[in-house]
C-alpha cells in the first residue's frame, strides 16, 4: 500500500541496529528492551519497494549560525 500509493518511510534503522548490537555492558539496559523483530518490519517494506528516507530526530535551531 505505501510503495503503490509512492509514500516514504523514515525509520530509525541505524539507531534500532545500534541499540540491538550494543556492546557495551553499561548499556544492556538498553539492549535488552530492544525488540530483535524492530528490523523485520523495515526489512519486508523494503523489499516490497517502499522507499525509504533519511532524517533527524531533532528540530533545526533558530539561528543556524550558532
Amino acid at each position: 500500500m505505501m510503495a503503490s500509493a509512492g509514500a516514504y518511510c523514515c525509520p530509525t534503522i541505524v539507531t534500532r541496529y545500534n541499540i540491538l548490537h550494543l556492546a557495551d555492558p553499561a548499556l544492556s539496559w538498553m539492549r535488552a528492551k530492544a525488540k530483535p523483530g524492530d528490523l523485520d518490519g523495515k526489512r519486508r517494506a523494503i523489499g516490497h519497494g517502499v522507499s525509504i528516507c533519511a532524517s533527524i530526530d531533532s528540530s533545526q535551531p533558530d539561528d543556524p549560525m550558532q
